[in-house]
């Protein structure tokens, strides 16, 4: 009698325990994050020989072309021996339909030492990594231009200052520093990722037209 209670409460058991049974949840899949299309110009490219600097470059036609007052520029020349930065030169490329901007300030090398700088990581340590310290590198690209100019290019995430590069002949004599900047303020990495992407090649083809002399 009693083998065949413990039969019984076990069948109920096991009954009780199936009401109770419930499937696993279902695990939401996420979609991709999707951005809204933006439909770009087909870049066409102008040689351009500037005006403040001994160089020539190809930019896009979008772009209006600037230039600007060095704001060091008293401090450095009022005095016997000029300091390097006394023959910096800086222009923007301004790209109205984004209201983004290509900052470049173009440096002579003829000063004793200040060739020594770029040997000795200058443009990188006190450049890129200064003004974009907090940054991520997302892609960093180096080699030489068809000229035979050697250039550094980086593109970072989520910095105020997307596109960093510069570019430096071979015997030291010139050097050309640039950075993309957007001027609206609260523009997020995604919604500028188009535009970042479009300026990207801007700067390819720039820093492969450049030429010194």
């Amino acid at each position: 009698m009693a083998y065949k209670k413990l039969i019984f409460f076990s069948f109920l058991w096991m009954t009780c325990l199936g009401c109770f049974q419930t499937d696993p949840p279902v695990r939401v899949k996420r979609l991709p994050k999707l951005f809204t299309r933006v439909d770009l110009p087909e870049a066409t490219y102008i040689h351009t020989e500037e005006d403040g600097a001994p160089l020539t470059y190809e930019a896009n036609e979008l772009v209006k072309l600037t230039a600007k007052n060095h704001p060091a520029l008293d401090s450095c020349c009022n005095s016997t021996k000029p300091l390097p930065c006394c023959t910096d030169y800086w222009f923007d490329l301004h790209y109205p339909p984004f209201d983004a901007t290509l900052n470049f300030t173009y440096k002579s090398l003829n000063f004793d030492g200040v060739s020594d700088h770029i040997k000795s990581d200058f443009i990188v340590s006190s450049f890129v990594n200064t003004n974009n310290r907090k940054a991520q590198v997302e892609e960093q690209q180096q080699g030489s231009t068809p000229q035979g100019y050697y250039y550094e290019h980086y593109s970072y995430a989520e910095a105020g200052e997307p596109e960093m590069f510069f570019i430096a002949d071979t015997l030291g004599q010139h050097c050309l520093l640039g950075s993309l900047i957007f001027n609206s303020a609260g523009q997020g990495s995604d919604s500028l990722a188009p535009y970042i992407s479009f300026i990207q090649q801007d700067i390819e083809h720039f820093i492969s037209s450049v030429t010194f002399y």
